[in-house]
């Protein structure tokens, strides 16, 4: 598709129709397993259906949690309670509660006591809370609660994950409530009762699938957000939902021009599951994912108010031209970029599936101020997605037209660069390159405590194999007939560089949520640069370490036999 075929498409994005499928979406609640939630996706349906897209709603079995009271009293000295919410993924106190004395997390003793933190819900801290002894924890957010899990799993549970799960109950209230609970705690002993009930239980959920085939390929290209929300969720996720629409309509119009087709999922169980929807539906389309997806677009909470940062969207290093491109041409903007974290549904890095995007526009610092809403990553600029995130306030009015419509439009781009080029535009040797950095910048770290001699030989190595077949993609454009040679060979390049640069667990399992070392298989480097020589914690993480460079020296191996052969 060229790029006046493209314009042609952005210009046809209409704000009108994207803020009439959020009002739609968004009119009710739509907890996870919950009737809203289906009631939604049978809307989005409804019009998918009429794009002619074949459409689908599976049924998968999911471990759901979410709050449904929480209350804190005062029992000494006499000051008045407050308001509470409880953290999905705990225990309910039970109808009598959990009376206990708080503690700061830094207190000499923990046990028995009920520990008061600052922040959202972390598992970390409440994992060794519960550790130390404590019966309780109380997280004081901003001026407002957000809802969020205290836990690190990733979809469903296991019997060998249990550890992923709290044991303890969790409550969450605002900053101003936390600073009168430590204000009498300076003036003495602060005994308080507890109460929560929250909903753990294994649930019938949903999901909508909806395809568009192109001609002579079974190839397509992923496009992913969640239908579950906390509140009515017009930004999270209501805005992405109709952003997935509308592009879904303009790319049927033109569908003439699609190289690849076009598959949308609708997860359910994405906060309320922990990722349980698109993690169920990468166990049981493993092979199908792994031959014939090219790439996975994700989409979270876009066109906020106040949402002018858009140039440190998360991607991959393969990827991240890709973004650059878009932004640049829809935005006028100059993006940086940051890497892809464990979360937005990113449950499809074991497959070796690469991925753009995620959670998208956010604010800028300064007007997010002291806001806990949610941000990742190492930016500059950004400052998370509103103060309304997960709150009841995620309403219609928190949406600008304008920079919905501007959203909508940057995704429309990246997904007609993915449909209709004849190579798919990554840029492998990007990969190479950032490894490279990563072994660099550890070998300097270590000094002489390990020798990375023989990884950066291989590495350089293969950086000049994925040059080669950058520049052999890029001659695609003229000469058609290499089209389904060389995009088999980019995925299944791209395959083996983001199981290595963006997996650590076997290939078939998830990790737990959370930032994503350059190279996972070779973080031990970090400890083993910080241990005194030959103590019991140097030989373990120098053992960590040769282990995991044997992974990444046999699977650069694999690589470059493969290339040999290939080109």
């Amino acid at each position: 598709m060229n790029k006046e075929m493209i314009e042609k498409s952005l210009s046809k994005v209409s704000r009108k129709r994207l803020m009439e499928y959020t009002e739609n979406i968004s009119k009710e609640v739509r907890i996870s397993s919950l009737p809203e939630e289906l009631r939604s996706l049978e809307y989005i349906k409804r019009e998918l259906d009429a794009f002619g897209f074949t459409t689908n709603i599976l049924r998968y079995p999911a471990y759901i949690s979410y709050p449904v009271s929480a209350y804190l009293e005062v029992e000494e000295p006499a000051i008045p309670g407050c308001e509470a919410l409880a953290a999905c993924f705990t225990p309910s106190t039970g109808i009598f509660g959990l009376k206990g004395r708080i503690s700061e997390f830094y207190d000499s003793s923990l046990e028995g006591k009920i520990v008061i933190a600052d922040g959202l819900a972390n598992f970390d801290l409440i994992h060794k809370a519960e550790k130390l002894g404590a019966t309780g924890v109380i997280f004081t957010h901003d001026k407002n609660i957000h809802n969020c899990p205290a836990s690190d799993i990733w979809g469903a549970p296991e019997e060998s994950k249990s550890d992923c799960l709290s044991n303890i109950p969790v409550i969450n209230i605002t900053r101003d409530s936390g600073n009168i609970l430590r204000e009498a705690m300076r003036k003495g002993p602060v005994t308080v009762r507890m109460e929560s009930t929250v909903v753990n239980e294994w649930r019938d959920c949903p999901i909508l699938t909806a395809d568009l085939k192109a001609k002579g390929t079974d190839k397509f290209i992923l496009f992913s957000g969640h239908i579950d929300s906390w509140g009515r969720g017009a930004m999270d996720n209501g805005s992405a939902n109709a952003t997935m629409i509308e592009c879904a309509k303009l790319i049927s119009e033109d569908r003439d021009e699609m190289k690849r087709g076009l598959r949308l999922c609708f997860w359910s169980g994405h906060s309320q599951g922990k990722y349980a929807g698109s993690s169920w539906y990468a166990d049981h389309n493993f092979e199908e994912l792994e031959s014939c997806c090219c790439a996975h677009v994700n989409i979270d909470s876009v066109g906020g108010v106040g949402a002018v940062v858009v140039e440190e969207a998360p991607v991959m290093p393969q990827t991240w031209k890709l973004a650059y491109e878009a932004i640049k041409a829809v935005c006028s903007a100059e993006f940086t970029g940051k890497r892809i974290a464990r979360n937005a549904d990113q449950s499809f890095l074991g497959i070796g599936i690469s991925s753009i995007f995620g959670t998208f526009s956010e604010q800028n610092i300064e007007a997010a101020k002291d806001s806990l809403s949610f941000r990742s990553g190492n930016t500059s600029k950004a400052g998370g997605l509103g103060w309304w995130w997960h709150t009841e306030h995620d309403t219609l009015d928190k949406l600008d037209p304008a920079l919905f419509e501007r959203d909508c439009k940057v995704y429309l781009y990246v997904l007609w660069k993915l449909l209709s080029e004849n190579a798919l535009p990554f840029v492998l040797a990007d990969v190479s390159k950032d490894m490279l950095k990563t072994i660099k910048s550890l070998a300097k770290k270590c000094g002489g405590r390990f020798d990375f001699t023989s990884l950066k030989s291989r590495t350089e190595k293969l950086d000049k194999k994925l040059e080669k077949l950058d520049s052999l993609s890029a001659l695609c454009e003229y000469d058609p007939e290499k089209i389904e040679k060389i995009t088999s060979i980019q995925i299944k390049a791209a395959e083996i560089l983001t199981r290595l640069t963006f997996h650590e667990a076997d290939i078939y399992d998830f990790d737990r949520c959370g930032g994503i070392y350059p190279i996972p298989a070779l973080k031990a480097g970090e400890r083993l640069c910080l241990c005194t020589r030959d103590s019991s914690r140097y030989h373990m993480a120098e053992t960590e370490l040769i282990r995991g460079c044997n992974r990444v020296m046999r699977e650069e191996r694999e690589l470059l036999s493969y290339l040999d052969d290939v080109l």
